[in-house]
């Protein structure tokens, strides 16, 4: 990771290649976030937030810390946006 992101701000990239980062998107779900739960996600927002010269998330699915893949050994996520419109509803705890 450090260099990637060292190759990021050297010329001639740096010129060209604006710096976006998010920590998750709608199409992947990693292993990290499966298993690591909610420090897992905590940890890839500050990264992108400090690293990155913009950073997004992926909405609810982060913001919840939607883990669950839809098999074991799978980077997509169990009830993916991809291909249903969800209505994401918080139940206070």
């Amino acid at each position: 990771m450090t260099e990637y992101f060292t190759e990021l701000t050297q010329a001639p990239v740096r010129e060209f290649f604006a710096r976006n980062v998010w920590p998750n998107t709608p199409d992947i779900l990693n292993e990290y976030l499966q298993k690591g739960a909610g420090p897992a996600f905590v940890v890839r927002f500050i990264l992108a937030a400090t690293l990155g010269a913009n950073y997004g998330i992926y909405g609810p699915a982060f913001e919840l810390y939607e883990n669950r893949p839809i098999r074991e050994g799978s980077e997509e996520y169990l009830n993916s946006e991809k291909y249903e419109v969800r209505v994401w509803i918080q139940i206070p705890k």
